[in-house]
């Protein structure tokens, strides 16, 4: 099962009715300036999914500057239903789908992050237990005795201080608060076990961990529940450090942190029901701005490993990010790639949605303002998506990687002057066949890879000058409109449609 349709209207930022139409189901790559909605659209869904018990009234998150419009958040699913809710209405509690849906909901943005990213708090340990407890792990199903199943927010909430020391009433108490140590204990190595499966996805990260935790327990004479605490023991590089907020840089915890939110968002999906496909969603708002270009990537990689059965929302804040985001989530492998704007000519903001430019375009746009680095990022950009999809397209032969994303535009261009190496070779041999590249084109590629894209590639853009940038994109163009033509024989040439 997934969403089709988003339609929102007068919620938070958008003071007017928006629709994010993810055509039959597709996951959602979203760029949004500050004060587009980007954030408004995470927390509509975060709301709408919301576990029981904890949901607001949607006159909570109305726009201040339309309170005459009434607010409502519909769904359409690909299964020709739909979800509504309405302002003054509730949410459709009563569908066991829907339900299902909010169980595995996984929602995460940075400021959530940071609750784990070891920001100073006055008892980390303590603050950490509570948020596991409470929140992270709070979904995770464990089976007690007498053959039922209860999640750990459920046993967290079930420890209570005993009223009095009347021996039933104790008794209860300690008996509820042995529960929760047993299941929580049995929970701890799971999270740890794929939260490090997911870690090792992080180049040169060299961290481990464990938890720490203690029984909680009784103690009669203060009155009070002690050991509420979870810690953390961290190795780097095989040595145990202590302080590791201080120790460790901010790309580091911000995988270490990542790496146990969504090991917990896996765990607390319980298996389906026999011939039931739930819908599961993964909504992800700028959670990667603690992490390094290089780390950046692996999540992709990790969201494609751990996350294939989710519907994902991948929203961002970052142009740099957004556009590299876009050539390794390509629309033909099931994503969509919008933008978001804010329109302040009516006094406030109204996001106004649409498709994202192209890099070309961009390339030129940045060229124009002067902005030399940033138009040539985007021109090799759009340089190697078009060489990958000439690539694909007529067969063309490169090394073997396991992972096809790290094949760069050199490997790329290289087997495309190959194929056009074999058009000589028949030629030489008497059979007619077009060139695949003309030796101009091939000489401008090869002087644009000699000037931009190698200052690009070890000085960090250093010495660029305008005219070598212009240069640069015209090129470009002209690779994207040459008609790469197919041979008439197949001697030599395995181009594919």
């Amino acid at each position: 099962m997934k969403i089709t349709k988003l339609t929102l209207n007068n919620f938070r930022a958008f003071s007017r009715e928006i629709t994010f139409d993810l055509k039959e189901g597709k996951n959602f790559l979203l760029y949004g300036e500050n004060g587009s909605g980007k954030s408004s659209l995470f927390h509509a869904i975060d709301q709408f999914f919301n576990e029981f018990g904890t949901a607001r009234e949607f006159s909570d998150f109305k726009n201040i500057f339309c309170p005459e419009i009434k607010g409502s958040i519909d769904i359409e699913l690909d299964n020709n239903r739909s979800w509504s809710w309405y302002e003054g209405g509730n949410r459709p509690t009563g569908d066991a789908d829907f339900v299902d849906a909010c169980i595995r909901k996984g929602c995460l943005e940075y400021r959530s992050l940071l609750k784990i990213n070891f920001v100073q708090y006055a008892d980390f340990e303590e603050s950490f237990f509570f948020l596991a407890s409470k929140i992270l792990m709070s979904r995770i199903q464990v089976p007690i005795a007498g053959g039922q199943v209860k999640t750990i927010g459920e046993l967290s909430a079930q420890v209570f201080l005993p009223s009095s020391h009347r021996p039933k009433i104790k008794d209860n108490a300690i008996e509820n608060i042995n529960r929760f140590n047993q299941a929580f204990k049995a929970v701890l190595p799971e999270v740890e076990r794929k939260a490090s499966e997911i870690l090792g996805h992080f180049l040169n990260h060299q961290i481990e961990f464990s938890f720490e935790f203690q029984d909680l327990n009784y103690n009669p004479k203060t009155r009070k529940i002690e050991n509420e605490r979870l810690g953390l023991a961290i190795k780097f590089n095989g040595k145990e450090i202590t302080e590791f907020d201080r120790f460790l840089n901010e790309a580091r915890l911000s995988a270490l942190s990542l790496s146990i939110y969504l090991a917990s968002i896996l765990l607390s999906a319980p298996e389906a029901r026999p011939g039931q496909a739930p819908l599961k969603l993964l909504v992800l708002d700028d959670v990667l701005i603690g992490l390094d270009m290089n780390n950046r990537m692996p999540v992709l990689k990790i969201l494609k490993s751990f996350f294939e059965d989710y519907q994902i929302f991948l929203i961002t804040h970052n142009q740099v990010w957004f556009d590299l985001a876009r050539g390794h989530l390509p629309e033909s492998s099931g994503w969509l790639h919008r933008e978001l704007r804010a329109n302040q000519d009516a006094g406030h903001l109204i996001p106004t949605l649409r498709p994202s430019v192209a890099d070309l375009a961009r390339s030129k746009q940045h060229l124009d303002n002067g902005d030399l680095k940033a138009a040539a990022v985007y021109a090799r950009s759009a340089f190697e998506w078009k060489l990958r999809t000439v690539c694909e397209k007529y067969g063309i032969k490169i090394p073997f990687k396991s992972d096809a994303d790290t094949v760069g535009a050199g490997v790329l261009w290289d087997g495309i002057i190959f194929r056009q190496r074999e058009r000589e070779e028949q030629r030489e041999k008497g059979t007619q066949v077009p060139d695949f590249v003309p030796l101009d084109l091939e000489t401008q590629v090869e002087t644009m890879k000699s000037t931009v894209l190698n200052k690009l590639s070890h000085t960090g853009s250093s010495g660029l000058t305008s005219g070598e940038v212009k240069i640069a994109i015209d090129t470009v163009e002209k690779i994207h409109n040459h008609l790469f033509q197919k041979s008439k024989t197949n001697h030599g040439d395995s181009e594919v449609s």
